[in-house]
């Protein structure tokens, strides 16, 4: 899911062509697994087949912000006041809102703003409300290009089969559940809502407020556990989750599982580095200065094996730099710890997540300090990002990993 307003994330103010990044980058169309939500199969406890991360099993959870994050005061969640489209010509833009079924006063162009860097069309939360489906469809991916427009650069997205489960249990009243779902349209594969601001105009319980913006933003990640048993080839996953010196500090661990009577489970967050280790699952505190100090994808990308982290990577000279020091594309499967950054159509990098193993990902999607560090399936991450869940990706690799 995309958080609203405030939780405006860093993807549209941190991508970069390309070409920009100085290395020959061959893009990789990576095909994905399909089903993201299943048990990976273990296989026999003999089996000679085991992957080389080992036998993973997957458990889907979701998780909410704590209540001392959450603000429903309407300067979070303003209602939008106009539409930005651009450089659109205005002849074209009067038929692309006459087409989506626009009142006449909207497509008045003495009402328009019109500067050198494009039309500001006003709009009231009552036109907002009283859009059509398809009207929505027709107007608000197109927004969603330009940064100015808040609402549909920084709105909620859903995978289809998570829309369910995200309303279960919400203890909103059914009126509430109708007001979102009645104004959501697609982008791509995505189901997304956009219109936060208008509908809390229309919700007078502050309670009810509180528990909207709080089902909103529930992050769907997963729990992952690695099965040892006395099969095990305990020198395979070290040579596997032990990169870059870790080996020593995992073996003890594993060797006591091998060891216990009919095997055991371990969360894979007690075999990665102190940094991802730490922060999977939490919230960053709100920091002074944060537009120095973004924590957003990169930051926690370069940073998975820092320890302390570093307070860089703020701008895309800072990105590109990094990448040109420290690694190069790699051409073959991704491994623990590679970067992957996901390319739109256009060309563009728009998000980094660290891989960790059968295309789970260590991702934060955002800068937000309401953005959590989740575990999420590759798929996942480039259907926020690019709408669709097959995208290109690039696959950066430190150079001094052993």
């Amino acid at each position: 899911m995309q958080l609203s307003k405030s939780r405006r994330p860093a993807l549209l103010g941190w991508v970069f062509l390309v070409t920009l990044i100085g290395v020959a980058m061959v893009l990789r169309h990576w095909l994905l697994k399909q089903d993201s939500h299943s048990n990976i199969p273990t296989g026999s406890a003999d089996s000679t087949n085991v992957p080389p991360w080992g036998n993973l099993e997957r458990i889907r959870i979701t998780i909410a912000r704590p209540k001392a994050l959450i603000s429903t005061a309407q300067q979070n969640y303003p209602p939008q006041k106009e539409w930005f489209f651009g450089q659109t010509e205005p002849e074209t833009l009067t038929a692309l809102l006459g087409h989506a079924g626009l009142p006449p006063e909207i497509l008045d162009r003495s009402k328009w703003r019109i500067e050198s860097r494009g039309i500001h069309v006003p709009v009231t939360t009552a036109l907002v409300l009283g859009l059509s489906p398809a009207a929505r469809q027709a107007l608000y991916p197109r927004l969603g290009q330009f940064p100015e427009n808040e609402a549909q650069t920084t709105f909620y997205r859903f995978l289809p089969d998570t829309v369910d489960e995200c309303f279960a249990q919400s203890d909103l009243s059914q009126q509430t559940i109708n007001w979102v779902t009645s104004r959501f349209y697609r982008r791509g594969e995505m189901i997304c809502f956009a219109d936060l601001g208008e509908v809390l105009t229309l919700i007078d319980s502050p309670a009810e407020r509180l528990q909207l913006v709080k089902t909103l933003t529930r992050e769907t990640t997963m729990l992952v556990k690695l099965k040892v048993n006395e099969h095990t080839d305990v020198d395979a996953l070290l040579k596997y989750w032990g990169r870059r010196g870790r080996a020593k500090d995992l073996e003890p661990l594993l060797d006591s599982l091998k060891r216990v009577p009919g095997g055991a489970s371990i969360d894979i967050v007690h075999l990665l580095p102190p940094f991802a280790r730490k922060c999977l699952y939490t919230y960053p505190l709100p920091l002074p200065n944060a537009e120095d100090q973004r924590i957003d994808c990169f930051w926690s990308s370069f940073n998975f094996f820092s320890d302390p982290p570093e307070f860089h990577y703020g701008n895309t000279a800072e990105v590109k730099a990094a990448l040109d020091k420290n690694y190069y594309v790699a051409q073959d499967d991704p491994q623990l710890g590679d970067v992957l950054m996901v390319v739109n159509e256009l060309g563009m990098a728009v998000h980094a997540a660290v891989y960790l193993a059968n295309d789970i990902v260590f991702t934060k999607n955002g800068s937000s300090f309401i953005r959590p560090w989740l575990l999420m399936d590759m798929r996942e991450v480039i259907a926020i990002y690019t709408g669709q869940t097959r995208g290109h990706v690039i696959i950066y690799r430190l150079k001094d990993t052993d």
